[in-house]
C-alpha cells in the first residue's frame, strides 16, 4: 500500500528578502525616529541655553554677613565682572571663588534664591596683629595684605617669615 502523495504547503523563508522588507523598514524608522528625537532635544537643550540669561537673569543679589572692613564697592565690581549666566547657569563656584580672593575675604558661600537672586554670604578676616609693614595676621595664622591705607591703627606689630602661602611661622 503506498501512501497517498500530499504536497505540503509552502512556506516562505524569512530569510528571503521578500520576507525582510517589512522588518528592515521598521528598523530603519524605528532608528530614524530616535536620530530625529535625539536632534531635536540637543538643539532645544542649545536653544535653551541660549536664552536663559535673557529670560531668567539674575536681577537681585543680596549679600548676608557683617561686612566692615571689605569695600563694597570692590565686592560690586568682583561680583558684576564676573556674572556671565542667568540664574540657572551662573557659575558659583567661580563666583565664590574671585570673592574668596578679595583680601579681607576669609570664607565666602554663593547659592541661587528663586526666581531671581544670588545671595553671597562673606566672613571677613579678623586680623589680631600687624605683620611686618603692608600684611595683618589673624588669631589663626592666616596672613594677607589688605589694599594701601586699610591696615587698622592699634595693632601691635609682628615680625617673621611666612612658611606656606598665607601662613605665618610659628612666632
Amino acid at each position: 500500500m503506498s501512501k497517498p502523495d500530499r504536497t505540503e504547503p509552502q512556506r516562505r523563508n524569512p530569510a528571503t528578502a521578500e520576507g525582510q522588507t517589512p522588518r528592515i523598514a521598521t528598523r530603519l524608522l524605528g532608528g530614524g525616529s530616535a536620530l530625529l528625537l535625539i536632534a531635536l532635544m540637543v538643539g532645544g537643550g542649545h536653544l535653551l541655553l541660549r536664552l536663559e540669561p535673557e529670560y531668567l537673569p539674575v536681577r537681585v543679589i543680596t549679600v548676608d554677613g557683617e561686612v566692615h572692613r571689605l569695600p563694597l564697592t570692590q565686592l560690586q565690581s568682583t561680583v558684576s565682572e564676573r556674572l556671565e549666566g542667568g540664574i540657572l547657569t551662573q557659575d558659583l563656584g567661580c563666583l565664590k571663588s574671585a570673592i574668596e580672593e578679595l583680601a579681607w575675604v576669609h570664607t565666602a558661600a554663593v547659592r541661587r534664591v528663586w526666581p531671581d537672586r544670588l545671595l553671597i554670604s562673606v566672613f571677613e578676616h579678623e586680623p589680631m596683629a600687624r605683620w611686618g609693614e603692608r600684611a595683618l595676621v589673624t588669631a589663626a595664622g592666616i596672613v594677607f595684605t589688605p589694599g594701601p591705607g586699610e591696615i587698622p591703627d592699634g595693632l601691635p606689630r609682628l615680625d617673621g617669615e611666612v612658611r606656606l602661602e598665607g601662613l605665618a611661622a610659628p612666632v
